[in-house]
Parts: C-alpha cells; sequence; structure tokens
C-alpha cells in the first residue's frame, strides 16, 4: 500500500491505494502472475489492480473473496492493458466489481475469460474500449446481486478502437439496475469532456445468450451507438423480469442492428442489420 506502488499504478494521487498491484510481462511466454484463495477488505480504490505492457499478458486470478464494508468507491478488480483468467470470485464493493480497461495503442488478439463469479452490490462488469483492439472476452456462469449495471460494455466516443468479440452465456442477474449497457457513444472521466464524437469504437460480435433475472429500473438494456457505427449484437434466450407490477420492462436502441428471436422477453429492439450497416463497419 505504499504510496510510490500506486503511483506507479496511474492511480490519481489522493485517491489511496490498491490491496495488491500486479505488473504483468512484455513478452509471450513469461510465466503469468496468479492471486488465488484470499480475502481482501476495504482498498479504498482497488482490491486487485493488474497493469500491462502488452496485452498478451495478464494475471489469473481464482478463489478470491473482495469486501468493501464502507462501499464507497472502491473496486474490485482493475485490469488495465492485460488480459485476464477469472473464476470463482466473489465481490461486495461500492464501485465497478470488475472493470477490464484497454487502449492507446494496444492490442488484444488473445483470450480474455471470467466465469463462476458472483458480483454484489457495485457497478457490475465493466469493459471500456478507447484505442486499439480488444476481443475474444468469454463472460460464463455469472450472477449478479442488487448491482447498478450487470454487462456494460462501453467505447470511448473520441476513440478509434475496435472491440470485437464478447460472449456472454448463463447469467444471472437478480435486482440489477439496467442488465445490459452497449454504447460507443461515451465518454470516460479521464478524457474531461470529448470532442470527436463522431469518430467512435467500433463495437461488434457482442453475444448475449441464457440471461435470466430481475431488473429496478424500468429498463432491460440500453444499446446506444453513434450514427456512423452502429453495434452489432445479437440476443437469445433472454428473460428479463420487472421487479414489480409498477416497474416498466423494455429495450432501448439507438444506431443497434443484430439478431435475436422469440426467446427473448421483453422485446427485442434490434433492428436487423442491412447492407448500411455492414458497410460501414468495413
Amino acid at each position: 500500500n505504499g504510496m510510490g506502488w500506486w503511483e506507479q499504478a496511474g492511480v490519481p494521487a489522493g485517491e489511496g491505494a490498491p490491496s495488491l498491484i500486479v505488473f504483468t510481462g512484455e513478452f509471450d511466454g513469461y510465466p503469468q502472475p496468479g492471486v488465488f484463495n484470499i480475502s481482501l477488505f476495504n482498498a479504498p480504490y482497488a482490491h486487485v489492480m493488474a497493469r500491462g505492457t502488452r496485452m498478451y499478458s495478464g494475471p489469473e486470478i481464482s478463489g478470491v473473496k473482495m469486501r468493501a464494508t464502507d462501499q464507497g468507491e472502491s473496486a474490485g478488480v482493475v485490469i488495465s492493458n492485460a488480459s485476464l483468467f477469472m473464476e470463482n470470485v466473489d465481490i461486495d464493493v461500492g464501485g465497478p466489481n470488475a472493470m477490464i480497461m484497454t487502449g492507446y495503442g494496444d492490442e488484444n488478439r488473445g483470450f480474455m475469460r471470467v466465469d463462476q463469479s458472483a458480483f454484489r452490490r457495485g457497478g457490475g462488469l465493466v469493459i471500456e474500449m478507447t484505442d486499439g483492439v480488444m476481443g475474444n472476452i468469454s463472460l460464463s456462469s455469472l450472477s449478479f446481486y442488487d448491482t447498478s449495471h450487470g454487462i456494460r460494455a462501453l467505447g470511448a466516443q473520441d476513440g478509434s478502437g475496435e472491440l470485437v468479440g464478447v460472449f456472454s452465456d448463463e447469467l444471472y442477474m437478480m435486482n440489477v439496475g439496467i442488465p445490459f449497457l452497449v454504447s460507443n457513444d461515451y465518454c470516460p472521466k479521464s478524457h474531461k469532456g470529448c470532442t470527436k464524437p463522431s469518430k467512435g469504437v467500433q463495437v461488434t460480435m457482442l453475444s448475449f445468450d441464457r440471461i435470466s433475472g430481475t431488473q429496478t429500473s424500468g429498463n432491460a438494456g440500453t444499446f446506444n451507438c453513434i450514427d456512423s457505427k452502429p453495434c452489432q449484437i445479437s440476443l437469445s434466450n433472454v428473460d428479463i423480469r420487472p421487479t414489480g407490477p409498477n416497474v416498466e420492462n423494455s429495450f432501448h436502441c439507438k444506431n443497434a442492428v443484430g439478431w435475436t428471436d422469440e426467446t427473448v422477453s421483453p422485446a427485442s429492439c434490434l433492428k436487423k442489420p442491412g447492407y448500411a450497416e455492414f458497410s460501414a463497419q468495413l
């Protein structure tokens, strides 16, 4: 928790130190760090932070419990410019339960996997993309309890990267504010105002399959993308219900195209992709 450690990790001064910082290797083939079977409590910023110099290496996190009894904005796992394998993790915090970030020219054509884990009370799982390429992310057998969001896939509106291939399967959400949020019309706090909203990260091949649970906001999911780069999404076997009879239940779409069928409830708002949408993605 020394000041020098979290300054190296890029945390702004005054926000507090992470419990554990992992610096990953620069080259393929190096042994990767692991965090196994430990409990972490009340870190003021992040319980586990991993930063890499390239996107081909990253930590394995398994059997870890994280708690922030004071909640606040404490995050669970923050992965920056590194790949990730995480399973059997239980995270109860006030900020994002898990956050995967990349940008600034980095490229990840490797594989990220998060499965058999539970997220409680915080902000759910966030994937934030600025520049470069990130893809091949597998999310399976995850449970969300009383979180503000379930899955958030966010591309910076002034970015120029590509987020391609997020595969979500067998997710359970109980009393979640907004189960899905996909947007490339997003301005990260660190950008302090975005100036090129027509630029945008390209978001393609996002798949949500076998998703069930309840939402509290009236919003089963939001897919909000810019005109020049519509998002490409598929939904199947989705059953999201309101928490009570007076809570609305619908999807909200803007410039979002994709595939869906009668197994989706409430009814999807995705447009069937046409030539114009595919041309914009080439």
